[in-house]
């Protein structure tokens, strides 16, 4: 992994951190490919894969390999990352959709919620009448 790529995983993870606290769904997000060894516990050994890297919002694991609809973890930290990544050229413009999406989704729930409490209210008037 180049130092480039770490410092931009880096971000990429502190970004997520704080989109955490905004929303509970669960997202997942392709953000290039990676081909690394990864132990296999079921042949007891190393084993070289290669799928999309993802970055995911309110999972266990921040990144992970999806390859044919299989997920595994990817690195707990970037310093252990020895994997050939390749980050997508967008990458930027698709984070930016996704904080989009989120602020909205949260903009939407406030102003539900604000329409809820005003009829709750109009409706406590009522039953005191």
């Amino acid at each position: 992994m180049y130092k480039y790529q770490k410092e931009t995983l880096q971000y990429l993870d502190e970004v997520c951190e704080r989109l955490e606290q905004l929303t509970d769904n669960r997202m997942s997000l392709k953000i290039g490919t990676i081909r690394d060894e990864f132990y296999s516990q079921y042949a007891g050994r190393y084993i070289e894969k290669s799928g999309d890297l993802l970055i995911r919002l309110n999972f266990d694991e921040r990144f992970a390999l999806e390859k044919d609809d299989e997920y595994c973890s990817v690195f707990e930290t970037f310093d252990i990352c020895d994997g050939r990544i390749r980050l997508d050229k967008d990458i930027f413009l698709k984070l930016n959709e996704w904080i989009e999406k989120i602020y909205k989704e949260k903009h939407e729930l406030e102003e539900f919620h604000e329409r809820l409490n005003l009829e709750l209210k109009a409706l406590n008037k009522v039953l005191e009448a």
